[in-house]
């Protein structure tokens, strides 16, 4: 599975980046139960201590925050302006 991570980042990012961790999280439902609730597995990479695991996934959570105030400001500008 690493190799697999290293390949797609490389497609993604360039032959010159290297990756030194990876945490994968996926969205699951059981579909033979009809309204199941919805889970996730994860996986990480080898030896990845809990501490590092969290950090990843804080910052893969701060950056999508972000990226969408950054799409909420464009989406405002080509509204109406605000009443103040």
């Amino acid at each position: 599975m690493d190799q697999t991570i290293s390949d797609f980042v490389k497609r993604v990012q360039g032959d010159s980046v290297i990756l030194t961790g990876w945490v994968l999280v996926a969205a699951t439902a059981e579909g033979a139960v009809a309204g199941a609730p919805l889970g996730f597995t994860m996986a990480s990479s080898d030896g990845m201590p809990t501490y590092t695991k969290i950090g990843l996934l804080q910052s893969a959570v701060q950056s999508i925050e972000n990226h969408n105030l950054f799409l909420s400001w464009e989406n405002r500008k080509r509204g109406p302006n605000p009443p103040f």
